[in-house]
């Protein structure tokens, strides 16, 4: 520890040795300073400009117009972070230190391996260097995980890790995965192309509803786990994969529940749209389109399609309030299901309409009908064979 008191010219002289690329706790000991007036010296350096010339005074005018490397002057390196944390555990005899030191929050290096260190030290399921094993220790930490990180010291990484944004145990996790990947040469534990993998939008807990915000994050999601579910051998066949999802079970908004999409149905859809299975579907089309570069599952025009309003579930009600989707969906089910009403002959298409079945209300329930005829049509008009 330092047994002087440092002069103006200590802290240019560590500042520029720092630039230089002596390493942080070398220079601590060379120029007797403690890590925190390092760290206000490195932050005032503006200050000290005036007081020197040459080669030293451009040093500090250039870490003024450069953020980038006036923040590597508080990259600490690992070993010091390492040891910081454990006096701060009281795992060293006869040291103790109750806060980080100024500064450490500042590099990205010195959160990496704080975070990495720290999980490791608690987490006996995340010692391990094996993904596998280590995706399993993960899937084991208990949903109350921003809990557990303030616990273990990182609190202050919780709330200020990044400047002013508050960061989430999602966010540390990524750290972890980063570091791991980088120590081991392995795939991310989050890569979904891998056969074992992590959901982001699992791990420690319910995804926050910022996380669902984001669309890329709903469509990964959505993607992804419809994708699992159907299995790989349809994902990319049209025929398939439509038939397969018009295999799905008629109560699909509890089905989509079971799959893990409850909060994301609740927090990433906009108003109107909360719980809308067929608002799954749109995202899971938009992707699918993306991915293939084929005509949307929805396209009518297609031989293998979909419909919007759902055969196996009600399309929900604003969808109805739209009249030219009401309009497509009556259209579309009865040519599709009596082909002589496409014909462009008016009286073959009254004579199909003539022949349609006696007990046309059942009949048009039977088709498909039943959502629009009861959320399109007005008070009265409900139910109504003479609406459609």
């Amino acid at each position: 520890m330092p047994k002087r008191k440092p002069t103006i010219d200590d802290f240019i002289e560590a500042i520029i040795a720092r630039d230089e690329g002596m390493p942080y706790p070398e220079v601590l000991e060379t120029f007797e300073l403690t890590p925190n007036q390092f760290a206000r010296a490195a932050k005032e350096h503006g200050s000290f400009i005036h007081f020197i010339e040459g080669r030293g005074r451009k040093v500090l005018e250039a870490l003024s117009s450069d953020p980038k490397r006036r923040r590597e002057l508080f990259n600490m390196g690992e070993e010091f972070v390492k040891q910081q944390y454990d006096r701060i555990q009281g795992k060293i005899p006869g040291e103790k230190q109750s806060i980080f030191h100024e500064g450490t929050l500042v590099h990205p290096e010195n959160i990496n391996a704080l975070v990495y260190y720290a999980l490791r030290f608690h987490n006996q399921e995340l010692i391990s260097d094996e993904r596998i094993k280590l995706i399993e220790g993960v899937k084991r930490i208990p949903s109350g995980f921003s809990k557990h990180l303030k616990s273990i010291g990182l609190g202050g990484l919780m709330n200020r890790g990044f400047g002013t944004k508050k960061t989430s145990y999602l966010t540390v996790l990524e750290i972890f995965d980063k570091v791991f990947q980088r120590k081991t040469a392995n795939p991310s534990l989050f890569d979904l192309n891998q056969e074992e993998h992590l959901h982001r939008w699992e791990v420690g807990g319910k995804a926050s509803q910022s996380y669902w915000q984001n669309p890329a994050n709903v469509e990964e999601t959505i993607y992804h786990i419809l994708i699992e579910d159907f299995g790989d051998s349809v994902s990319k066949d049209r025929r398939k994969l439509i038939r397969t999802i018009n295999g799905l079970p008629k109560r699909l908004k509890e089905y989509f529940h079971n799959l893990g999409f409850g909060s994301l149905m609740n927090s990433g859809f906009t108003k109107g749209k909360k719980d809308s299975p067929l608002t799954v579907l749109e995202v899971f089309d938009r992707v699918y389109q993306r991915e293939t570069g084929d005509a949307s599952l929805f396209d009518l025009n297609q031989e293998e399609h979909l419909h919007r309003w759902g055969d196996k579930f009600m399309a929900p009600r604003f969808y109805w309030q739209n009249p030219v989707n009401v309009e497509e969906a009556i259209y579309h089910i009865l040519t599709e299901n009596h082909p002589e009403l496409r014909s462009h002959n008016r009286s073959e298409v009254i004579k199909g309409i003539i022949n349609l079945p006696l007990n046309l209300s059942d009949h048009l329930f039977s088709l498909g009908l039943r959502g629009v005829m009861k959320g399109a049509f007005s008070k009265g008009r409900i139910c109504s064979p003479l609406a459609v």
